[in-house]
């Protein structure tokens, strides 16, 4: 993955890199800001049905959704309050399935006075095998109460013993009373019943997540999603954006162009696989220099692809007064069969954004595309 050290949102290295490889039942999600309670259930809500969709073994299916509710609730019960709660704006969920595997890294405020009793934590869990986790994990729950300490103990035990693989952590110093607390926790898409040592992993990965928390940082990215473009995925992210962008003016308009953007690449991108319940596509919005960039990307039959230029080629020539009248004029024209306003959504997104829209087709094959398609809004 590209990480750039000068960014230009206009289909930087970054998003291309992103999108270059939107593939079937692969997904990468990246939530950063403050994680509570509704960040969470939504987060589980989106790995809910993708989960439906790409682990067919029930059993397998919980044991991944088990350890990913036990990593989130990691960052939202167990992190530290910092004085400067803008702190707590950077941190970071990232979900991915790449074939036959999932990753779940969490990165939250931790201070410093409590780094080498976490560190000691982990590191004697991932000494352990896992007939000792097990052990461990019956002994915590009989001779405790399970409060906040004891709870987060057992949940560092159950992710290692259910992953079957060593936790990654490492820590970086924000300050002097605080740093951020990495943990990265890998799953594959198979049963552990034979393994009884935790397999050793590469920590170079942390080194790799930490310098790409930076960089997220820097373009103030607020969240990022590449994978199925089903209606129930489009509803958890909607709710998980609400938290993203403090209420006033700009963030209705930016809602609603959010909501037009993930409608768009669900109801007019392309299958590339046709016998696949799988819409793929990307979103992204970040701020950078005074400005929310909202860009999406999805699959387009290339005999589409003329139509659609030159409708977006149009858009952009027209002012502001000239797109409020086309808008209702649209608004007055029913198709009297699908009963559906053609061609209003990226007509409300110029009107709303008052920019042009940047675009782009990159081929794929002699079939497809990838249209990527961006929204800027000024502050």
């Amino acid at each position: 993955m590209a990480i750039e050290d000068n960014y230009t949102p206009l289909f930087s290295e970054f998003i291309l890199d992103m999108v270059k490889d939107i593939n079937q039942t692969d997904i990468e999600y990246i939530y950063r800001g403050n994680v509570n309670s509704d960040i969470v259930a939504n987060t589980l809500e989106l790995a809910k049905s993708n989960l439906e969709k790409t682990v067919q073994v029930i059993p397998l299916r919980h044991r991944i959704y088990f350890i990913m509710g036990e990593g989130l609730q990691n960052i939202a019960k167990h992190q530290d309050k910092p004085d400067e709660d803008t702190l707590s704006d950077n941190n970071l969920i990232y979900i991915s399935k790449k074939n036959d595997r999932y990753n779940i890294t969490t990165a939250n405020i931790i201070a410093n006075k409590n780094i080498e009793y976490l560190r000691d934590k982990l590191d004697r869990i991932n000494d352990l095998s896992l007939s000792e986790l097990r052990s461990l994990a019956r002994n915590i729950r009989k001779n405790t109460l399970l409060d906040d300490n004891s709870n987060a103990s057992i949940g560092l035990v159950e992710i290692a013993k259910r992953s079957g693989n060593k936790l990654l952590y490492d820590f970086k110093n924000i300050n002097d009373k605080y740093s951020f607390f990495y943990l990265n926790i890998e799953v594959k898409v198979v049963s552990i019943k034979n393994i009884e040592k935790l397999e050793q992993r590469d920590n170079s990965y942390i080194d790799f997540l930490m310098k790409f928390h930076d960089y997220l940082n820097k373009i103030d990215t607020k969240i990022i999603f590449k994978g199925d473009f089903s209606q129930a995925n489009i509803l958890s992210l909607l709710e998980m954006l609400k938290h993203q962008i403090p209420e006033s003016t700009i963030s209705i308009r930016i809602n609603n162009l959010m909501v037009e953007m993930l409608q768009n690449i669900e109801k007019h991108g392309d299958n590339i696989v046709s016998n696949v319940d799988w819409k793929p596509g990307f979103f992204m919005i970040n701020f950078y220099d005074k400005a929310f960039y909202i860009t999406g990307a999805n699959y387009i039959i290339n005999n589409k692809i003329d139509k659609l230029k030159g409708k977006l080629l149009l858009l952009n020539k027209m002012s502001k007064n000239e797109l409020v009248k086309l808008y209702k004029r649209r608004l007055l024209e029913i198709d009297s069969i699908t009963t559906q306003k053609s061609g209003l959504g990226f007509i409300d997104m110029r009107r709303r954004s008052n920019n042009p829209f940047n675009f782009s087709f990159l081929p794929v094959d002699d079939n497809f595309s990838l249209f990527i398609f961006q929204v800027i809004v000024n502050s």
